[in-house]
């Protein structure tokens, strides 16, 4: 039986635990109690440790721990924990496991390089706008005139995301406070419901429900503002699964 360390926050980690509780001793760190619904069925197998975790902090639990693996789930944007945790493999000699997703193509939508070049884009549009990004990148979209009445962030439903969204001074019957991934259906209710013009949303594939957001606003002739993905190397969840099953 080996040992690895899961760094989750997307929906792979859940099927990665579901099929590896039962043969790897398994320790998931996520960010808050929220994620903790995906050991549900795992006998209480499955350890969890709550909170961010900076670089030195991951080191050490690696060397306490004695993991044999990192298997890094996070989402394909979060570059700083992606970053701490490939520095950790190297300090500590620790296999590191990489998910991807697979890019789509951005066909149709209108390519930035971050939120901050979205918000300045917005900034010389009108109609209302939709946020799929998250709340933890919400200020840049401050900036945007009127962003008040303009802008609908769409968020997880914690008390932390509703509170940045407040804190930032977004009207509170603007802010859609629920976890996704949404179908095409719920998709386009959204943007029909509150006149939606532009929506701003990052590659989250198939798994983040991407091809739903895009099938929606083609429907609705919205526009899709896309922040640009940099490649990865990595495994598939099906590929790593595959792999780890092979492990003693």
């Amino acid at each position: 039986m080996s040992k690895f360390l899961i760094f989750g926050g997307t929906s792979e980690e859940h099927k990665i635990i579901q099929e590896l509780w039962q043969k790897h001793d398994l320790t998931l760190c996520i960010t808050s109690q929220y994620g903790a619904q995906l050991v549900e069925n795992t006998e209480n197998k499955v350890k969890i440790s709550v909170g961010r975790k900076d670089l030195p902090e991951i080191i050490e639990l690696i060397k306490n721990e004695k993991y044999d693996g990192i298997i890094d789930a996070t989402h394909p944007y979060a570059k700083i924990i992606t970053e701490n945790l490939k520095k950790a493999s190297k300090e500590t000699g620790v296999n590191y496991y990489r998910v991807i997703r697979e890019k789509s193509s951005g066909d149709n939508c209108i390519l930035v390089n971050s939120i901050a070049e979205a918000a300045d884009f917005l900034k010389n549009t009108s109609g209302n706008i939709l946020l799929t990004t998250g709340s933890k990148e919400l200020k840049p979209f401050t900036e945007i005139e009127n962003f008040e009445e303009r802008i609908y962030p769409r968020v997880l439903p914690t008390v932390d995301s509703i509170n940045i969204c407040t804190q930032l001074r977004f009207s509170s019957s603007h802010i859609i406070a629920v976890q996704g991934p949404f179908s095409e259906e719920l998709n386009t209710a959204m943007m029909k419901q509150f006149k939606i013009k532009y929506m701003v949303t990052k590659d989250g594939g198939k798994a983040g429900g991407f091809p739903e957001k895009i099938s929606a606003a083609e429907k609705m002739n919205v526009g899709v503002i896309l922040i640009n993905r940099e490649p990865e190397t990595g495994y598939s969840m099906e590929e790593l699964v595959e792999m780890l099953l092979k492990k003693e």
